[in-house]
């Protein structure tokens, strides 16, 4: 079960993400112009809509059941997501050198 729920987040990242890039293309301009950002608010947008359905569908259980479901349906599937993420945007920052550059003077 946990594992569909990763593959079922993992897929509303890259959801957000190509819908950001197909996005740039049909404006042609840059819209987002980070899409793994992009794709991780889709993926935070997803989390929220999760969290309320939780919330209304086990209304006066009590404390326990809610937070056990958030914390396996939310907050460790967004978590683990984010953390690829996270590492793949350090990874490829590795590759590409890392050089740190100067910001542009505006004047």
């Amino acid at each position: 079960m946990a594992l569909t729920i990763l593959v079922g987040y993992a897929l509303v990242y890259f959801a957000g993400k190509y819908g950001a890039y197909f996005l740039n293309l049909l404006f042609k301009r840059v819209i987002f112009g980070n899409l793994r950002y992009a794709g991780l608010g889709a993926l935070l947008i997803a989390g929220i809509f999760v969290t309320w359905l939780i919330g209304r569908s086990i209304a006066g259980t009590g404390g326990y059941a809610w937070g056990y479901l958030f914390g396996s349906y939310v907050v460790f599937p967004i978590m683990v997501v984010t953390m690829g993420v996270a590492i793949t945007i350090w990874r490829e920052g590795r590759k590409n050198g890392a050089r740190q550059t100067t910001p542009k003077k505006l004047y």
